[in-house]
């Protein structure tokens, strides 16, 4: 999963601020901690990346 946040976020385009603003962080070292996988990502989260990068959100949770 970590490397498809950061594959989605690079193929989209986004800096991390862009996509640490979506999911509400004022920083973008809150999503920079999901994105290296040393915080867990939760299904709210999930489903705000679904819709900005226009994904199923199950596609975060695969092994």
């Amino acid at each position: 999963m970590v490397s498809t946040l950061k594959e989605l976020r690079v193929e989209k385009g986004a800096r991390l601020k862009d996509v640490s603003e979506v999911l509400g962080y004022k920083y973008p070292a809150g999503y920079h901690k999901i994105e290296t996988g040393k915080q867990k990502l939760r299904i709210d989260q999930a489903e705000k990346l679904s819709h900005y990068y226009e994904v199923n959100p199950s596609i975060f949770f695969k092994n």
